[in-house]
């Protein structure tokens, strides 16, 4: 076909039309990283074709040709072309490729950026759309590609990125893609190959295939992950760390170990400072890649690590995997599954070191990726025990610092046998709770859960150190009961009940249950309120009421479980309700305050579901309460 081949013109994907208006006037401070950009699809590109040549040679199209990057320059067009002889595109993959965001560039990730007009220079790499990252500088830009199938025409791509582009097919001979960036007025310094090269040394230096300036290379490619640890410089593995990851930051930690026994590998990898996941949704783009004898096998190869580890970045290489291994049959290698469990020891094995050497760094790290460890500790058998052991939460003995769980069972009271926890909103609503006031009076510890996927986690765990997890909201509390108040406690004991304070009393709570009998499945003296009046109790193993608040949002029509009313009889308030009640049993002050009571018990425990009638209710009780000042 003549390269006066019709034409067509397509509309760009509304998501990238405002990506590149994002990309060219609002979030790039450094123009110079499309070079790496473009660099790194084309090491990707070079990449594929690679791993094809070294299986089914005979059927690709240019197999002779140099695997290797090119970067040209035509001054007379204000134009920089950067070549490779990779795998090349078809024009339904020109389309996927370059006219819709196909990995994570997402509609809400746009709407984020342009809110925010945060900087994205360290982080584009993320999302799949490096590419666009061109029109920072171009006035326009072309694509000039042949796949490497057989027969495979050859296409040109061209947009100003105005909203539009056009592919037609061309003559075009040599495998791969040529990128042309027509530069604008003012970006001529990227036509001086000693800027592009500098360019090219600060970011793309790692490139396993030559990058050539001018027909002269400028990489230097060293494997350095197969190197012994003391034979590597801190700068070297800074720079690594740039490439692989596509970062600009500081690593949190790094381990990088050759292994010979009982397989030979070595690994490379690093935790990023902050995760960039913003919307708390699991990454469908991770894993490591995967070397034999330094020729890569895959890319983000996740059967070498676990997905709550998505985060780790690096290289694992093995020449104990077979060079042809099928990306089908990675997942089933024993010697994968080997590698897998050791990466994993490894990365536990630097939390901990990291977690008891230097606290502070480690509280950074658990601030980032907390998520993922629950996630481990939630769905790894295997290290559930050593991923608790990285756990941390706030408690009511912590000082507004997180403890581990190891920390909270080295200071429990002597005796006791269960962990005990609290689940809520937030701290100061949690810290709030009239749960807490026994345990405080008794000098208890009690976690602080504040993440909806705590509970859970705690759950499935079941114990730590032979220490069952319970939550406070249940019924039965004898250990705590049974212990001395704690040192601090100044407090002056509440008088005890008369006989006849106890009698009555007992006639008001068969009162209350009569009452609240549509409401509740019980009415109880407490014994564990200090100063609250009441609160709401589960019955002994019920589920808690946050777990069951969860489940009820995931299954609306689930009913809600009746809980425990209990009633603490020294309360001043409580009192007052019984004397009320023994001369004005048929008051309807009185039954309306005991619905009040249960109604700001619920809602203390977060099962409140009758919001308008509480807060009327509550104006019919001030309104009886002025009239009765009034009249004194």
């Amino acid at each position: 076909m003549s390269e006066n081949q019709k034409q067509e013109v397509f509309d760009f994907q509304a998501e990238v039309k405002q990506l590149l208006h994002i990309l060219a006037y609002s979030l790039y401070t450094h123009k110079e990283v499309f070079i790496r950009e473009l660099v790194s699809n084309a090491s990707d590109a070079l990449n594929k074709i690679n791993y094809y040549q070294l299986t089914n040679q005979s059927e690709i199209y240019g197999a002779d040709a140099e695997l290797c990057v090119r970067i040209e320059f035509d001054k007379s067009e204000n134009a920089i072309i950067i070549k490779d002889t990779g795998i090349g595109m078809t024009k339904n993959e020109l389309i996927e490729n370059l006219g819709t965001i196909a990995k994570s560039g997402t509609r809400a990730f746009i709407e984020k950026l342009s809110q925010t007009g945060k900087n994205i220079n360290d982080i584009i790499g993320q999302f799949g759309v490096g590419f666009y990252s061109a029109f920072i500088v171009a006035e326009k830009v072309a694509v000039l590609t042949k796949s490497y199938i057989k027969d495979e025409p050859a296409y040109k791509w061209v947009s100003d990125g105005a909203g539009k582009y056009s592919i037609e097919q061309i003559n075009k001979k040599d495998r791969g893609t040529e990128v042309v960036v027509y530069l604008k007025k003012d970006e001529k310094e990227f036509l001086e190959a000693e800027r592009v090269k500098s360019v090219i040394q600060k970011y793309s230096n790692f490139i396993r295939y030559p990058i050539y300036i001018e027909n002269k290379k400028v990489n230097e490619i060293e494997a350095i992950w197969t190197k012994s640890p003391s034979q590597v410089k801190e700068e070297e593995y800074k720079e690594f760390y740039k490439f692989i990851a596509h970062r600009y930051d500081e690593p949190i930690f790094k381990i990088h170990k050759v292994v010979d026994v009982p397989l030979q590998f070595s690994m490379l990898l690093y935790c990023p400072e902050k995760n960039y996941n913003f919307f708390g949704l699991p990454e469908k783009e991770y894993g490591l890649s995967l070397y034999t004898n330094k020729i890569l096998i895959q890319e983000q190869c996740k059967d070498i690590i676990p997905q709550y580890f998505r985060f780790m970045k690096g290289i694992v290489d093995s020449s104990d995997i077979p060079l042809n291994i099928s990306r089908e049959t990675i997942q089933n290698n024993e010697i994968v599954r080997k590698i897998r469990s050791i990466i994993v020891k490894s990365i536990i094995s630097e939390l901990q070191v990291l977690l008891n050497k230097d606290r502070k760094k480690y509280t950074e790290f658990y601030k980032e990726y907390n998520r993922e460890l629950k996630e481990g500790a939630h769905s790894d058998f295997e290290n559930r025990d050593k991923l608790a052991k990285l756990l941390l939460f706030y408690s009511s003995q912590s000082n507004e610092e997180q403890i581990t769980l190891s920390e909270y069972v080295n200071r429990k009271k002597e005796g006791q046998k269960e962990i005990y926890y609290i689940s809520g909103a937030d701290l100061k609503t949690i810290s709030k709770s009239p749960y807490l006031e026994i345990f405080k009076k008794k000098g208890v510890e009690v976690l602080y859960l504040t993440e909806a996927a705590d509970e859970i986690v705690l759950n499935n765990l079941a114990k730590f150190e032979d220490m069952e997890f319970k939550s406070i909201d249940a019924a039965n509390l004898d250990f705590v009961k049974d212990l001395k108040n704690a040192d601090d406690d100044t407090k002056q004991e509440e008088p005890e009940l008369t006989k006849d304070e106890k009698k009555d009393f007992e006639k008001f709570l068969k009162y209350l249950k009569e009452l609240l009998k549509d409401k509740v499945e019980d009415v109880v003296e407490s014994d564990r309120l200090v100063d609250s009046p009441c609160c709401l109790v589960n019955p002994e193993n019920a589920m808690s009421s946050h777990i069951q608040k969860i489940m009820q949002m995931m299954n609306k029509d689930m009913p809600a479980q009746k809980k425990i009313l209990q009633v603490n009889a020294k309360n001043e308030m409580i009192r007052n309700l019984v004397k009320l009640y023994s001369v004005e049993k048929d008051s309807e002050l009185l039954k309306n305050i005991v619905f009040q009571l249960y109604s700001n018990a619920a809602l203390i425990d977060g099962t409140l579901d009758d919001l308008t009638d509480t807060a009327l209710r509550s104006f019919d009780i001030m309104s009886e309460a002025l009239k009765l000042k009034l009249k004194s």
